[in-house]
């Protein structure tokens, strides 16, 4: 039987766009806040109820426009962020800075557990459309660089010239067909990072290779399945090409729903939820509203086959009654403009309760196993 959980508010309109957010040692929730700043909630629970207590800005905003990404060190002492121009503890990465268009200017952040000296940043796109200059590998986008923190210049590192490719975009060209409910978006799983390897990181194939979703509507799709490699431009190279030269994706999820974040339900007491011990949380964005989605996992990877297409299942979703046109995760757009649950930054607890936020509406949610009878649900 699968574990039942109850979703109840939080906190409700405390910050203008509350984005990723992460749990200290202590049980503080802390998460960035575009246009507010990196922010610390103190929670107490009685029973499944939680209530804030304290509320904290750690770092203003100042400008600095802290877009997405967040974490702690693993020792807990030092707050990673980014925002569109650079990585901060203190400075620590700089030439990040973006193109024009809003929507490209997310900086993904990590430390693994297991190499605490290592900080891993995603850096993305200077466009929502097809960004060519990623096919080669010293552009610097499309990609995610690890950083050695503890031989760090004085001012920083420079996105653009230091680091250490883990993964980057590449790939070869097709002639454009018209696509429907194509390409999809992608889970990946790009292995364990090694210092010391010679193999060339792990290409996904952007920006030529993309990910097949509908295949009854592609054209020649005999030797195609969801998930495998699709060339926009077949006059050189065929599909096999991305077979070959990149990796596919592990998942595939439906077209226009690039996860926004993620979290692995590995509590440290799982009495509860223990059919989803291991299992990854994905936030999507998406045509069909925005949703959390569960990714089961079995011996460290996704359960589902890769070319299944019915590897997740819904968690947390926006109300059918919400008009979907309206339900987009836009981070210029007022606050109040959108009436739908637009979740972005996922963590769990020690007690495997999850949190996220909703960075639309500046919200900050909570899912427990338990019914709450003296909560007000949401």
């Amino acid at each position: 039987m699968k574990t039942v959980f109850t979703l109840f508010t939080c906190l409700a309109s405390l910050t203008s766009h509350a984005r990723d957010i992460v749990i200290d040692s202590c049980g503080n929730l802390i998460f960035a806040s575009l246009g507010d700043g990196i922010i610390a909630l103190k929670p107490e629970w009685n029973d499944v109820c939680p209530t804030i207590v304290e509320t904290k800005v750690l770092v203003p905003d100042d400008g600095l426009n802290f877009t997405s990404a967040i974490t702690l060190s693993p020792d807990g002492k030092t707050i990673f962020a980014t925002t569109p121009q650079l990585a901060l503890a203190k400075v620590v990465v700089t030439g990040m800075a973006p193109g024009p268009v809003a929507e490209a200017i997310s900086r993904a952040v990590a430390i693994p557990q297991d190499n605490p000296d290592v900080l891993f940043i995603n850096r993305g796109l200077d466009t929502p459309d097809i960004d060519n200059a990623t096919a080669f590998i010293d552009n610097s986008k499309g990609m995610i660089q690890a950083f050695d923190l503890t031989n760090m210049p004085a001012d920083g590192y420079d996105y653009t010239t230091d680091g250490t490719v883990f993964s980057w975009a590449d790939g070869i060209t097709r002639n454009g067909v018209p696509l429907t409910d194509n390409p999809g978006d992608e889970f990946n799983c790009l292995g364990k990072y090694d210092a010391f390897s010679t193999s060339p990181p792990p290409n996904p194939g952007y920006p030529f290779c993309h990910t097949s979703w509908n295949v009854s509507s592609l054209p020649d799709s005999a030797d195609l399945s969801i998930g495998t490699g699709l060339l926009l431009d077949a006059s050189v190279h065929v599909d096999s090409f991305c077979a070959e030269n990149s990796i596919p994706p592990r998942i595939s999820f439906l077209t226009h729903t690039a996860p926004l974040g993620i979290a692995f339900y590995k509590p440290e007491t799982p009495s509860s939820g223990k059919d989803l011990v291991g299992s990854a949380f994905v936030s999507l964005p998406g045509p069909a509203g925005h949703s959390i989605v569960v990714v089961p996992f079995k011996d460290g990877e996704p359960a589902a086959p890769a070319d299944s297409g019915k590897g997740y299942y819904d968690f947390v979703w926006t109300s059918p009654s919400v008009n979907k046109s309206q339900c987009r995760s836009a981070l210029l757009q007022a606050p109040a403009g959108i009436g739908c649950l637009s979740p972005v930054g996922l963590v769990f607890d020690k007690r495997g309760r999850l949190y996220f936020t909703a960075d639309v509406t500046g919200e900050v949610f909570v899912v427990t196993k338990d019914q709450p009878e003296d909560c007000s649900g949401d």
